[in-house]
């Protein structure tokens, strides 16, 4: 039980050292010119734009 609540409140962490953004997307922007919201996640584009908003709101 303890563990997916750790790892909830590390992720939540990172996203806030790194201003809410993904670390991984600068990464994921070298091999692509895209830069829709989805591109670097197989989401819709209209979930990829809130997906950190609805998720959380799921999760907490």
């Amino acid at each position: 039980m303890w563990l997916p609540i750790g790892l909830a409140i590390i992720e939540t962490a990172v996203l806030l050292i790194n201003k809410m953004g993904c670390p991984l997307t600068p990464i994921a922007m070298n091999y692509t010119s895209d830069r829709r919201e989805n591109f670097d996640i197989y989401l819709q584009e209209w979930l990829a734009k809130h997906n950190k908003l609805i998720f959380s709101m799921i999760l907490f």
